[in-house]
């Protein structure tokens, strides 16, 4: 009995230390080259794809709360964009090559979107 017990203690210890062990997973990112491929995504239209990256990127610890806040407005208006199967013929500032991140635009209130999260 006293095995058992022992054994309940340590899978609830585990079980409690697993966000922590998660957090702590968190490595860091090469964050031009994320903002590239998440470019591209958004580009193609991918939102399951820029979803996934703004995942890795929010919870990256080499941004900011202030960034992190941004990048999470922004992974907003692209799950509504996937949620609403959303497609544009072309999305602006994806036509000519730029260093930044271009925002769907679909009504006026994108546009207080941040440019580049």
């Amino acid at each position: 009995m006293k095995i058992l017990s022992s054994l309940g203690a340590f899978a609830l210890t585990a079980v409690s230390l697993a966000p922590v062990a998660q957090a702590q997973q968190s490595q860091r990112i090469n964050i031009p080259s994320y903002y590239a491929t998440l470019r591209y995504a958004v580009c193609q239209q991918q939102w399951n794809r820029a979803i996934a990256l703004l995942d890795h990127m929010i919870a990256s610890p080499q941004f900011s709360q202030r960034d992190r806040d941004q990048l999470i407005a922004y992974q907003f208006s692209i799950e509504q964009y996937r949620r609403n199967d959303t497609r544009f013929s072309v999305v602006p500032g994806c036509e000519n090559p730029s260093n930044q991140t271009p925002v769907p635009q679909v009504n006026r209130s994108d546009r207080a979107l941040p440019q580049t999260p």
